[in-house]
């Protein structure tokens, strides 16, 4: 049964993107525009193997954590276009997305590491910006858009990826 009144592999992939934040929707958008590119074909005619193929290609060029994220991508796509109809199996589902290693723990400071980082800081501002995000895990973005508004007695309010707010309790002592 189709769920859509798609037609076309571009009416299908705009409301496929329809409900993503701008920047997600600017990476997928990326994504599909390489695929689309590479396969030269409608998404109706694509088989397993073109999928294969453009992962293979994606090794020559790209890092695994990028692949990966563009596998998730197009298999997103595949898969919203067999939920709505437009495509009557989604054969994607039966690629394995490449495995990345966490690397998460090399990324986080020893103490020693931040006692420097805020030894080095120029003035009170930066020492305090750093303590922030130390102390609360913040992105440098989430940093970027903080105002005074968004502090209050015990409370920070962050916003974050995906435009989520967040409400971080703290102790703002020095």
């Amino acid at each position: 049964m189709k769920f859509t009144s798609a037609n076309t592999d571009a009416e299908i992939i705009l409301s496929w993107l329809s409900n993503k934040t701008t920047n997600t929707r600017n990476s997928y958008e990326y994504t599909v525009k390489q695929f689309m590119v590479f396969i030269d074909k409608s998404l109706i005619d694509v088989k397993i193997e073109d999928l294969q193929l453009w992962i293979h290609r994606l090794k020559l060029t790209y890092k695994p954590v990028t692949i990966a994220n563009k596998v998730l991508y197009i298999k997103s796509l595949f898969s919203f276009c067999h939920q709505v109809g437009y495509l009557s199996i989604n054969f994607a589902s039966l690629i394995r997305t490449p495995r990345v290693k966490n690397e998460l723990s090399n990324k986080i400071l020893s103490i020693s590491e931040v006692k420097a980082l805020l030894e080095a800081a120029r003035n009170n501002q930066e020492k305090a910006i750093l303590s922030l995000m130390y102390g609360c895990g913040l992105r440098v973005s989430e940093v970027a858009y903080l105002m005074w508004t968004d502090l209050k007695e015990d409370r920070l309010t962050v916003y974050g990826k995906g435009e989520k707010q967040e409400q971080l309790f703290a102790s703002f002592n020095s």
